[in-house]
């Protein structure tokens, strides 16, 4: 049972929501406080890169018109806030760093994000300029800790290692052989 506040407004978790004042189809109502959409999209996209898509629906789930929604993006658009290439090379290229991943799983991790396809393929064909799937599995495969003392189980754990992080077969098996060839000279 939803408790009562201040003239009738029914309390609803932490926020007062004015008798009828739902929006439809789960929408929230739009805040008393902040009616400007550009206010409420700045303060969004200062979390952290967002693609059109995102903002969109952030906007939308908030209770602003259609109308509103695509003012506020051709506002952001021009001012340099909204740019889903931009965007999602940034995206990609943190992603790279901190978790290296073949580059369909990097595509995978951008679409999900509501980036378009082809924006999302350029943006990981720009991350891995200069590099290789190859040169950024090696990277990763020197950063992990020996587990096992059985080689034959630290190379199937490592295998999996990056079949998990999007890496294609074809370059997993000939990686770790050339790794076993290295670890047996030194």
């Amino acid at each position: 049972m939803a408790a009562t506040g201040r003239a009738g407004a029914r309390r609803k978790g932490a926020i007062l929501v004015a008798p009828g004042r739902a929006g439809a189809m789960g929408r929230k109502s739009v805040s008393r406080r902040t009616r400007d959409p550009l206010t409420i999209a700045v303060r969004f996209l200062a979390r952290g890169d967002r693609s059109t898509q995102q903002v969109t629906a952030f906007l939308s789930h908030h209770g602003y018109r259609p109308q509103a929604i695509r003012a506020t993006q051709r506002t952001l658009e021009r001012l340099g806030y909204l740019n889903d290439e931009a965007a999602a090379l940034r995206l990609a290229q943190a992603r790279l760093r901190r978790r290296p991943m073949g580059r369909i799983a990097l595509i995978q991790v951008l679409t999900t994000r509501a980036f378009p396809k082809d924006v999302a393929e350029s943006a990981v064909h720009l991350a891995y300029d200069g590099i290789t799937e190859q040169a950024v599995a090696a990277r990763f495969l020197r950063s992990l800790p020996s587990r096992f003392k059985d080689p034959v189980r630290e190379v199937r754990r490592r295998a999996a290692l990056l079949a998990t992080r999007g890496f294609p077969e074809d370059l997993i098996e000939p990686l770790l052989i050339s790794g076993l060839s290295d670890q047996g000279q030194s």
